[in-house]
């Protein structure tokens, strides 16, 4: 309750005496679950005396009021609305045994809306009252606007915009963007992060459990991996991991229902570069003789072709066997 008394003179003049405000918070921070969109009205009510402590209006009088509200008790720069205070929109408001009441904020009012985050504790309502609508006084001194006892516990979250215009998550940076964030950065990747499903997240993401993903995860230029990497799909072929170059270009693994590994390109061939190539399945020593300068391929069994047709290394020689085990070619290393 604001309380203001009214001095009877030559022309009316208002001043302050008692002057409690209450203002009452939906929800401080403005979140919005539904995305219906919370409103910034602040319902405001004031109590208006005369000089004597006699309540003014009777049983219903029309009052003219100016709203402003400023970022300090005195002077300072003033935060809503647009127009200075002198010059801003006259409320008219009935006064009923000394009390009024009204929404700031309300647009059907007359008030323009609230744009105001109240990120911090700084603001103060200023209030103008006038008798005749022309002449105007300022009740003293401005009221601190503050929550109610329950919306203090909007404290223990982000004071930052929730939910915007679009109705999309933006923690931390109060710029409209398409999609929903954490932190102020914006997206670079503008053709895939776009919609108001997607998430970026400007630091760093710790996962203690399971993440699935239903579409590309693309990694930049120092991205890795520590630790124990694990990719499981269900499919018998198609790339269960994948390394894109471009959408046209990219290698990529898959494990069949039977276990095998298979390895496989799109557009480009399967190299090793500048090193040797080893193949070693099962009890073999890749480090026992390894061959001078890169480029090797390295077999430390069998060399199957098609339909069996195979090259194997037994002691000194190399054979070149067909199906039925019978020597094709031999090559003698003492020879």
């Amino acid at each position: 309750m604001k309380e203001g008394k009214l001095k009877k003179s030559n022309t009316l003049k208002f001043f302050a005496a008692i002057f409690i405000a209450i203002f009452v918070f939906s929800n401080f921070n403005f979140v919005n679950i539904t995305n219906a969109g919370v409103p910034k009205i602040l319902s405001f009510q004031g109590r208006l005396t005369d000089s004597s402590g006699n309540l003014l209006g009777s049983s219903g009088t029309n009052f003219y009021f100016k709203f402003a509200i400023f970022d300090s008790l005195s002077g300072g720069t003033q935060l809503w609305p647009s127009d200075p205070i002198a010059s801003s929109a006259t409320i008219t408001s009935k006064v009923t045994q000394g009390v009024f009441n009204t929404l700031l904020g309300d647009t059907t009012a007359g008030f323009e809306a609230i744009s105001l985050d109240f990120a911090t504790s700084n603001y103060f309502l200023e209030v103008r009252v006038s008798e005749l609508g022309s002449t105007f006084d300022t009740l003293t001194p401005r009221q601190r606007i503050v929550s109610s006892g329950f919306a203090i516990n909007a404290d223990t979250v982000h004071g930052g915009l929730f939910i915007n215009a679009t109705g999309v998550g933006q923690f931390g940076g109060l710029a409209t963007v398409a999609y929903s964030r954490f932190g102020i950065d914006e997206t670079s990747h503008a053709g895939t992060i776009n919609a108001s499903n997607d998430l970026l997240i400007s630091g760093g993401l710790e996962v203690n459990s399971s993440a699935a993903f239903d579409g590309f995860v693309a990694f930049g230029a120092n991205a890795s991996v520590s630790g124990f990497f694990d990719i499981t799909n269900a499919i018998s072929s198609g790339a269960q991991f994948k390394i894109k170059q471009s959408s046209t270009l990219n290698a990529g693994f898959y494990v069949d229902s039977s276990g095998d590994l298979t390895l496989s390109t799109t557009g480009g061939d399967i190299k090793a570069n500048d090193n040797n190539l080893w193949v070693c399945i099962g009890s073999c020593d890749l480090e026992a003789t390894p061959p001078t300068g890169d480029g090797n391929i390295i077999v430390e069994n069998a060399f199957y072709f098609d339909n069996d047709y195979k090259f194997k290394q037994s002691t000194a020689t190399i054979s070149w066997d067909d199906p039925n085990g019978s020597e094709i070619l031999q090559f003698d290393q003492g020879q």
